[in-house]
């Protein structure tokens, strides 16, 4: 596989099928590394055969050391004794390897409610039930009392069934078209019981494809990998909030030169954290004298957070990268846009 290296890597050959490889040659060595790794150790310490794994371990021993010299050579993370953060970086950037080279064996499944037309005929035959139910009551009474024709009878159930249905239909369509325009909650903003502004918000998930460009551009500049928007399937979240201030009446409520408010969110990561691997995992190592020792690294996980603000024609963009364990948030970092 290697041998292609000198194939790939000419000029006409583009910078996206180069990647391909240097992540297929990562991911073989990386297992290359796990398994000659994890044979070297069992055959160390199998003190009853040492005699008999002598020339084994010397040449594992050797694959091994060639291995890291061919990693540090072309670029690839190695693991290190005392460094976590290029250890937690090498465990994330395997996890992504792994997906990645794991893609082609699984299926794309997008989920949608399965049986909408049929929930909606179920749907109108129990509105229609319950309209059959009050007709019949006023078909006695009609009957007892005045005239009320089958005919009649039936027309108004039917009519009562497809009222109902276009009534629920009609919701959930303008629910959908007007979401973006309304919010959630909407509440006042108070100074001395004086009001000064209003504030809106909504949450919903949205899909990738409603992302907007410009969100898109921010989100996956500077990744970590490129081949990051690849192999996860991200859930995106959409948090809104609508802001109004005003700014006669704040500066007539004030005692002090006000520049504005400030607003705190608060972003509640407990069950994110109740879904993820342990916080550390045991990686086993080569040292430099050719013993195997176990290091523990931070299992990492990143939630990508983009704000957008905008006040009449301007916006602008800003994006936060959390760095999460299942102990908790390790950091929150502010990334940089091109």
């Amino acid at each position: 596989f290697r041998s292609l290296r000198t194939i790939v890597y000419q000029p006409t050959i583009a910078d996206g099928i180069r990647n391909y490889f240097r992540y297929g040659d990562e991911f073989i060595s990386n297992m290359f590394k796990l398994y000659t790794t994890l044979i070297l150790d069992f055959m160390q310490k199998d003190a009853e055969h040492r005699e008999l794994f002598a020339a084994s371990i010397k040449r594992l021993q050797t694959e091994i050391s060639r291995e890291n010299a061919y990693r540090d050579k072309v670029g690839y993370v190695n693991l290190k004794e005392n460094d976590a953060k290029n250890n937690r970086y090498l465990i994330y950037r395997s996890g992504v390897l792994k997906k990645y080279v794991d893609s082609d064996l699984y299926l794309n499944v997008p989920k949608k409610k399965d049986g909408k037309l049929v929930e909606q005929l179920y749907l109108g035959i129990a509105a229609g039930l319950a309209m059959m139910f009050a007709t019949v009551v006023s078909f006695f009474f009609q009957q007892k009392f005045g005239n009320f024709t089958l005919p009649f009878f039936i027309v108004l159930v039917i009519s009562y069934m497809i009222k109902d249905r276009i009534k629920e239909l009609s919701r959930y369509y303008f629910a959908h078209r007007i979401g973006n325009k309304y919010f959630d909650n909407k509440a006042e903003i108070l100074l001395n019981e004086d009001r000064i502004g209003t504030i809106k918000e909504g949450m919903d998930f949205i899909t990738h494809k409603k992302v907007p460009e410009e969100v898109k551009r921010v989100r996956y500049s500077k990744r970590l990998m490129e081949v990051e928007n690849r192999v996860t399937d991200e859930k995106v979240m959409l948090y809104r909030m609508a802001l109004h201030i005003d700014r006669v009446k704040l500066n007539n409520l004030s005692h002090y030169e006000t520049a504005g408010i400030n607003d705190i969110i608060r972003f509640n990561v407990n069950n994110l954290l109740q879904k993820m691997d342990n916080p550390k995992v045991n990686i086993r190592h080569m040292n430099d004298d050719g013993t195997v020792v176990t290091i523990p690294c931070d299992k990492i996980y990143y939630v990508n957070i983009v704000l957008q603000f905008r006040y009449e024609s301007n916006t602008t963009l800003r994006r936060f990268r959390v760095t999460l364990t299942r102990n908790g948030i390790e950091s929150i970092n502010e990334v940089e846009i091109d």
